[in-house]
């Protein structure tokens, strides 16, 4: 596979979250028409496990308040109340890039991954969490294994939940915090 990344020609600083006391911050900014049926069911088995965390959801697409309206009711389905979730529509390229330092791990959805918005998350020092998949999703998991970080793609949904976002288990989550700026500062030549 060839991946070309061209960094954002905006320079915004790292700036690692304060977690010590405060919640987890999960993220996705990938396109809302990539929030399948089984990317919602997978979350929110991930946001009930874990009580003390949240998602923020970022999109052009949810600049329209009814996308917004209709990705919170499918969340709903599953028991995940409205404001545990945060939908950001559009933004500047700087903002875009400066929104990831309100994240703590990125979730890649599934079956179709992401590609630019993984490698945006880790030039940001983001790390992302994804799920083995079929063709259409395995970008993300080439990214990670390229710069070594097989240790964040999943098998299955059990070691989504379990293994890699350590639900509820802090401590594992905090070595991705930890992490952070260690995986923006190994660089992404590799890309």
């Amino acid at each position: 596979m060839v991946c070309c990344y061209t960094p954002p020609e905006v320079d915004i600083p790292i700036e690692p979250r304060a977690t010590k006391n405060s919640d987890i911050v999960f993220g996705s900014f990938n396109k809302s028409a990539k929030l399948s049926d089984q990317t919602i069911a997978l979350w929110a088995r991930l946001l009930k496990q874990v009580s003390d965390v949240s998602l923020i959801l970022k999109d052009r697409a949810f600049s329209d308040l009814s996308v917004s309206k209709q990705t919170q009711e499918r969340f709903a389905k599953h028991g995940i109340a409205p404001e545990r979730i945060e939908f950001v529509g559009r933004l500047s390229h700087a903002e875009h890039f400066a929104y990831y330092n309100r994240i703590d791990i990125a979730l890649d959805p599934t079956p179709y991954g992401g590609a630019t918005t993984t490698a945006d998350a880790l030039w940001m020092g983001t790390p992302v969490v994804t799920l083995r998949g079929t063709w259409v999703g395995r970008v993300s998991r080439s990214i990670l294994e390229a710069i070594g970080r097989s240790d964040l793609v999943a098998n299955d949904e059990s070691e989504y939940l379990i293994y890699r976002a350590c639900s509820g288990n802090g401590s594992c989550l905090a070595r991705y915090f930890n992490e952070k700026l260690a995986l923006a500062n190994a660089g992404l030549a590799v890309l």
